[in-house]
């Protein structure tokens, strides 16, 4: 990831605890399509919630002109252009526990996720964009949508091993209320004090709006191998 700090569209993904999906892409890999069922109610939990139903997903994906490697940024330095485009669909029904309280990801009642995504790389430049809307039917109560979506790009300067980077991502919870509203602009430096990507240094300045606090994060990362 480019920044140290998850952007708030993240609130949005439901963590399970087991599940399986199938993919398959032509044989050049510039096409695919994913589909997959999940259970579980969340990290470190064991148990499905009472109303058992799976969450199921699936995604389609093109990479027109070449296959675009995973991960945010650029550092590899893409010898050719490099474009992925993305859509998907979640759906789920759950029930909450006595003790539960509802919340973006967890509702009594179903939930329609979908959203879309872009991505290009080419020589040290990276670009990325993500939508994603919800819609929740509650079993009891009104209806509501909420929604998200983030710019990010980034430009990896190989002579000093230093990517730079910057991301504006909004929030919008609930279409039925009117200051839940979260936005952000993050400014971010990465260093690469090796040739290698196992050491990482970075720097993440988030300025928050709607009277949240801003937020200065540093992070070393190590990945071997």
């Amino acid at each position: 990831m480019l920044f140290v700090e998850r952007p708030g569209l993240a609130d949005f993904v439901r963590a399970r605890e087991l599940g399986a999906a199938v993919k398959v892409h032509t044989p050049l890999e510039h096409y695919s399509a994913e589909v997959g069922a999940f259970n579980g109610m969340g990290e470190n939990t064991t148990r499905e919630d009472a109303e058992g139903f799976p969450l199921l997903s699936f995604r389609v994906e093109a990479m027109p002109l070449a296959v675009l490697e995973g991960g945010e940024g650029d550092v590899a330095r893409s010898p050719e252009p490099a474009l992925a485009l993305g859509a998907h669909v979640a759906y789920t029904q759950d029930a909450l526990a006595d003790d539960e309280e509802p919340s973006l990801t967890r509702i009594d009642g179903a939930r329609l996720q979908y959203g879309g995504d872009i991505a290009f790389k080419w020589a040290g430049f990276y670009f990325g964009g993500e939508f994603v809307g919800a819609w929740y039917r509650p079993d009891a109560g009104a209806e509501w949508f909420g929604a998200g979506w983030l710019l990010q790009s980034s430009y990896y300067v190989a002579p000093i091993r230093c990517e730079a980077a910057v991301r504006y991502d909004e929030l919008n919870p609930s279409d039925q209320l009117d200051d839940d509203r979260e936005r952000t602009l993050s400014f971010g430096l990465n260093a690469y004090p090796f040739e290698s990507q196992s050491f990482k240094l970075q720097a993440s300045y988030a300025l928050a709006f709607e009277g949240r606090d801003d937020d200065l994060t540093f992070l070393v990362q190590l990945a071997y191998p």
